[in-house]
């Protein structure tokens, strides 16, 4: 649920920045749609991965998300725009593995119940996120500075999954 927050904020504050820095806003569905276009790019690519563990592939996808939802957030037209692609590329390739997972592991009546699960932490997560990014934005006059928060949370999570992914494996010993 971490890992779709800035999904849908990114696609909702950038366009904000790109008006914000002058961009036409006739022309401002073909950012946006760059930005679905990330999450085809990401599937195709999510296709290619051999995953043996997922938290390992939640920390690399989550340190790219975070990474790029700092971009979205703060870089400027070029960079915010590749930055929201990238969010897209990121999730999807999650997302392919994930459901996987959950088709290989679960009978459909279960999967159901997880799927319901992951959507209400999902909102859970947004309840608070959605208002805090806009109230960062606000509070320093910059729309990107929620996402830029936003990314630093994503990021957390990638460390924490990386962290312990690694302990599983036994790169980290704990005393």
């Amino acid at each position: 649920a971490v890992i779709s927050l800035p999904c849908y904020l990114s696609y909702m504050y950038l366009q904000q920045r790109l008006v914000q820095a002058g961009f036409p806003t006739r022309w401002l569905g073909l950012p946006m749609l760059l930005t679905e276009a990330g999450g085809v790019l990401g599937v195709a690519l999510g296709r290619r991965l051999r995953v043996r563990r997922l938290g390992l592939l939640y920390a690399v996808c989550a340190l790219v998300c975070g990474v790029s939802t700092m971009a979205a957030g703060a870089a400027l037209v070029a960079g915010a725009i590749a930055g929201g692609a990238l969010i897209s590329v990121s999730t999807q390739a999650w997302f392919l593995h994930v459901q996987q997972r959950l088709n290989d592991a679960y009978p459909s009546d279960q999967r159901a119940t997880l799927v319901s699960v992951d959507s209400m932490a999902y909102s859970l997560l947004m309840i608070p996120a959605s208002p805090l990014t806009g109230w960062v934005g606000d509070v320093t006059g910059h729309a990107g500075a929620g996402l830029v928060a936003l990314g630093a949370v994503v990021l957390l999570s990638a460390a924490a999954a990386g962290f312990s992914a690694m302990h599983r494996r036994g790169a980290v010993k704990m005393k």
